[in-house]
């Protein structure tokens, strides 16, 4: 595999088909839709149960050394944020985000890129409650997809 920098776009892609993939494993009743959305301002539910909306979180770039180039731990972070009906005698709302942590963590990361790092499997680090309004719940989680971004330059002489 050589070298390759893993953009934004692909991770929120990646993160998206794994919750896809978990998702069709559930009970009917309790599937939801799982989609990356144009916003999530003023965002409606339109699926019974709920949504899963993957959106791109914060970046860390952290230098690593090396002679001739840049090279950088880039960690990708991407929120899910859970809108989930209330519905009584089912799963509490609550429940997806223990749902998102089971599904995403400690997942090998894809494409591995070329990257030497260790930590090359996804990792959660938050989870909060956003509001509840009428029985619609607004939760959230982060994941972090460890990557290594290289510059240009390094790719192209690979």
């Amino acid at each position: 595999m050589g070298y390759v920098n893993v953009s934004i776009s692909e991770a929120l892609n990646y993160v998206e088909q794994l919750l896809k993939d978990a998702v069709a494993q559930l009970p009917d009743k309790e599937k939801v839709d799982v989609h990356q959305p144009g916003t999530i301002e003023g965002f409606r539910r339109s699926h019974q149960r709920g949504h899963l909306l993957i959106v791109p979180g914060k970046g860390l770039l952290e230098n690593q050394p090396m002679a001739d180039a840049i090279v950088q731990n880039h960690d990708i972070a991407i929120h899910v944020y859970p809108v989930i009906n209330y519905i009584t005698g089912r799963n509490h709302p609550s429940a997806y985000i223990d749902f998102i942590l089971d599904t995403l963590t400690g997942v090998e990361i894809q494409p591995a890129n070329g990257s030497k790092r260790g930590d090359r499997r996804i990792y959660c680090t938050d989870w909060d409650v956003v509001k509840e309004e009428r029985g619609e719940w607004w939760l959230f989680t982060a994941a972090v997809l460890p990557y290594t971004r290289f510059e240009k330059e390094f790719i192209e002489q690979q």
